[in-house]
């Protein structure tokens, strides 16, 4: 049932609707994840990172950091990851740049070079090959700016990638519960999506409290360059439950007090 519901989402969204929970996915990053991640120091830590466009996870997992769960609030994350490993797997390219262009026949290729190796990869090929023969407009799945033009994610090794992922729905801007614990939780700019709205910025405070050991550590990034929102200070967002340690215009760290 799953699979299905995930597949009627993504027909509505390549007809240019959407609901919570399965909209439009960022296509590539645009974050500066080296300068980012050289905040922390992640040997042997567990980490829960947002998946997104799967730069943070394929980012992460280049560094030899073996232990990492995944989140994000849009499935949709979820599916694109198996896309992503798969080009870079079988046609040894960074991107499905295809999808943006509508190139049924290069996603055709793909398709057919999969060799499933487990049922959620099954799932996934199921997923798009379904969309595929539907002759889905892919493009509208996606946030591409370019005129950015930022290649940030480009030196992604590819190898010692990931070939499946542990993914959860999750939106922490909704309070959870969480079953385990982690070191490092890296959750992109999601602090910059609350709309500057204190009671927003006061769940996701309590959320990352539950989901964090002791001294656990919050990595957040810093895209609109801009510290207030709606009146709301950013930096202090977290400050009932963390200490801000470090700032600049790449993100910011929290410490867990």
């Amino acid at each position: 049932m799953g699979v299905k519901r995930d597949l009627y989402y993504a027909k509505w969204l390549c007809r240019k609707r959407s609901i919570e929970g399965y909209s439009k996915i960022y296509f590539e990053t645009n974050e500066e994840l080296d300068k980012l991640f050289e905040k922390v120091d992640f040997t042997d830590k567990s980490v829960l990172s947002v998946l997104s466009s799967s730069d943070q996870l394929f980012k992460l997992k280049s560094h030899n950091i073996k232990n990492i769960d995944t989140f994000d609030k849009n499935k949709f994350t979820y599916y694109y990851f198996y896309i992503r490993m798969w080009t870079i797997k079988y046609m040894k390219e960074l991107y499905p740049t295809a999808l943006i262009y509508n190139d049924y026949d290069w996603i055709q290729l793909l398709l057919l070079s999969v060799k499933p190796e487990t049922i959620e990869e099954k799932d996934a090929l199921f997923f798009w090959q379904s969309l595929l023969n539907k002759k889905a407009n892919f493009s509208r799945m996606f946030i591409v700016d370019p005129e950015k033009g930022l290649d940030f994610s480009r030196d992604i090794e590819m190898n010692n990638l990931p070939s499946t992922i542990n993914y959860s729905k999750l939106n922490l801007f909704k309070k959870q519960k969480f079953e385990k614990l982690y070191d490092i939780a890296v959750i992109s700019n999601i602090l910059e999506w609350s709309i500057g709205d204190s009671r927003f910025l006061k769940i996701i405070s309590s959320n990352l409290t539950d989901l964090l050991k002791e001294n656990g550590i919050v990595l957040c990034s810093k895209v609109t360059y801009n510290n207030n929102i709606n009146g709301v200070n950013i930096k202090s967002a977290l400050s009932d439950n963390f200490e801000l340690c470090d700032n600049d215009n790449l993100g910011y760290v929290y410490i867990k007090r």
